[in-house]
């Protein structure tokens, strides 16, 4: 694991990356309850400022956290931590340090509400739940 999820890593941290394959910079959020991860996975969900294909799509609101404008120096205006796409990743895939960046760490309540969403999810998968809430799944 490189320096920099060491140094800032762990729950609710808040990373950019440019993306190459979106084409443009997005943000991930760091979900592990334990930092680091004992078996050497992070777990994270993105977030996107692109509110209206969940309500749309009718995704449930229970499934996503939103964030107002401003909350955060990343969330200019209203973006969602889209929980329903939790995603899992070697540390020793997130090689290239010069493409993240460490940009804040969420709030306690706005961790709460991820952790809320996480245990009433019927996507994330038990692993990933675990991994997530630790002592308090299950």
């Amino acid at each position: 694991m490189h320096d920099l999820f060491k140094q800032h890593g762990g729950r609710g941290a808040v990373f950019h990356y440019d993306s190459e394959y979106a084409g443009h910079g997005k943000f991930f959020v760091i979900l592990n309850d334990v930092w680091p991860p004992p078996d050497g996975v992070i777990v994270y969900a993105y977030t996107t400022s692109q509110v209206d294909r969940f309500a749309d799509g009718g995704i449930p609101e229970s499934m996503i956290v939103r964030l107002q404008p401003r909350d955060y120096s990343f969330s200019p205006k209203e973006t969602v931590i889209d929980l329903t796409a939790v995603r899992a990743k070697a540390a020793d895939e997130f090689s290239n340090r010069a493409m993240f960046k460490f940009v804040c760490n969420l709030s306690d309540d706005d961790v709460k509400r991820v952790d809320d969403a996480v245990m009433a999810s019927t996507r994330i998968v038990r692993k990933h739940k675990k991994a997530i809430l630790g002592a308090r799944y299950g």
